[in-house]
């Protein structure tokens, strides 16, 4: 079974912290009480569909002096990038804030906070931090949610093909898999994983920003599958869903599908999972972010070097990750579309810049599918869905 490797990072001898803060170079410097904390203002207070991420064990933590906020960070050369923004059990964090800008001067760093939302963003540019557009969130609010009607006719025709080639909807209990009680569905979902990068560009999962396959890792979070009864029960493809503000919203941060899985699948879970969660009367999901889409606004004080850099990104298609492919699929479930916006300070540095891309394993490519691409485009293209205003 194959394990996902992360970024290789350039750890610091020491840090020059103001008073009260902590730092931990990894979760397993942590005290279990410490982790637990961690565990709940994740659970709580975490607003965005990668702030339970801050669990996985491949961040460095800092800790404000009020014991009751952090950011899980990995740094690469004198460049911190962080997800899931701030965790608090405030909502406006003031001095955790002024404590991380003075960190950052003090050791004479640059940090770059991801897929944040507007509010936060115009927020943190008070601060001193620089925005820029980032992205989109696509988010399904829950309340009045319906698939009735000529906008959802794609999935209905989706989930009924699913549904007529036998396909069950489950969810597994994650406290046995956690356990490693249940080896098999472990091995059943990363065998899954593994099939869901076959004709990609990407040799694995984008290191840090995508959550991972790691049993004793899931906490709270929730596994959902696709099942076929004709296929002696195999697993067509799963959702793992994080929790956000105490369990009243979701995230689906990570769905995948064999290689040749029935087709629909992924339709098929998500449609399942918004209408369960709709019962539990969960307020909102959100099916994430796609970076690089909608970012060719301007705006005021943005950084050109991270403009640029998204522009490229989405003019190359299919060659690194396939936003507007993204964009497109995700549309058709008719999410509300928000902004995102990176905050950085003090400011974008090209150097932050390719830190970021080496985080991501941006150049880490199976170039001969690459070049399939190039010399064997895909007309159908042509038709994707386009981002408007």
């Amino acid at each position: 079974m194959s394990t996902l490797a992360p970024a290789t990072v350039k750890k610091p001898g020491s840090y020059r912290l103001p008073g009260g803060m902590e730092h931990y170079s990894s979760k397993s410097e942590m005290s279990d009480d410490r982790i637990a904390h961690l565990e709940t203002l994740a659970y709580r207070y975490g607003k965005y569909f990668d702030s339970y991420l801050v669990l996985q064990p491949d961040r460095e933590y800092l800790w404000g002096s009020d014991g009751q906020s952090v950011i899980g960070f990995h740094r690469v050369g004198k460049c911190l990038h962080v997800a899931g923004g701030l965790i608090s059990a405030s909502s406006r964090p003031v001095d955790f804030l002024r404590e991380i800008v003075e960190f950052v001067e003090r050791n004479q760093l640059v940090i770059s906070f991801f897929n944040l939302d507007r509010e936060d963003a115009q927020w943190m540019n008070s601060f001193g931090f620089q925005r820029t557009l980032y992205g989109i969130e696509s988010r399904i609010p829950l309340e009045e949610h319906h698939w009735g009607g000529r906008p959802y006719s794609w999935v209905r025709r989706q989930c009924n093909y699913v549904n007529r080639q036998r396909v069950r909807f489950e969810e597994w209990d994650t406290e046995p898999i956690c356990q490693g009680l249940a080896p098999d569905r472990l091995l059943q979902l990363q065998t899954v994983s593994d099939q869901h990068l076959i004709g990609k560009t990407l040799k694995s999962e984008i290191p840090f920003f995508e959550g991972r396959l790691l049993p004793g890792h899931l906490h709270r979070k929730r596994v959902f599958v696709a099942r076929s009864d004709d296929r002696e029960g195999r697993l067509e493809g799963f959702a793992i869903c994080n929790p956000m503000l105490d369990g009243s919203q979701w995230s689906i941060e990570m769905f995948r599908q064999r290689d040749d899985a029935v087709r629909g699948t992924i339709a098929f879970l998500i449609r399942e999972i918004v209408d369960q969660l709709k019962q539990e009367d969960c307020s909102e999901v959100s099916i994430c972010p796609i970076p690089a889409i909608g970012t060719d606004r301007k705006l005021e004080g943005e950084s050109r070097k991270v403009k640029l850099s998204l522009y490229l990104w989405e003019k190359s298609g299919r060659l690194m990750f396939d936003s507007r492919g993204l964009y497109h699929f995700k549309s058709r479930f008719r999410p509300e579309f928000s902004d995102t916006f990176i905050c950085a300070y003090p400011r974008s540095t090209w150097g932050a810049v390719w830190a970021y891309l080496k985080l991501v394993s941006a150049f880490d490519l199976k170039w001969s599918q690459v070049l399939q691409n190039v010399l064997r485009p895909n007309f159908q293209r042509k038709t994707l869905a386009q981002h408007h205003e």
